[in-house]
């Protein structure tokens, strides 16, 4: 029952972080395509995306090695 708790936790904060950065996401392309950067908007989000998936594998490793807490400030920064 604990890991189900901690499992629904992180699924909705989740849910409220890129529910803020979709907003974001949609204003820095609109942004940039109104000033003419043509798709550096799509291109800097594509490049984000990517570190977000190829972080997600190494994740798990560093959290068991450094403890929450301080893989939460790393993560900060």
């Amino acid at each position: 029952m604990k890991n189900i708790t901690r499992i629904i936790h992180i699924g909705v904060s989740f849910l409220v972080l890129l529910t803020a950065f979709n907003t974001c996401q949609a204003l820095v392309s609109d942004v940039f395509d109104k000033n003419n950067y043509g798709r550096l908007g799509f291109y800097s989000l594509a490049a984000l995306y990517v570190t977000f998936a190829t972080v997600s594998f190494f994740s798990t490793p560093i959290i068991e090695k450094l403890g929450a807490k301080s893989s939460m400030i790393l993560g900060s920064f």
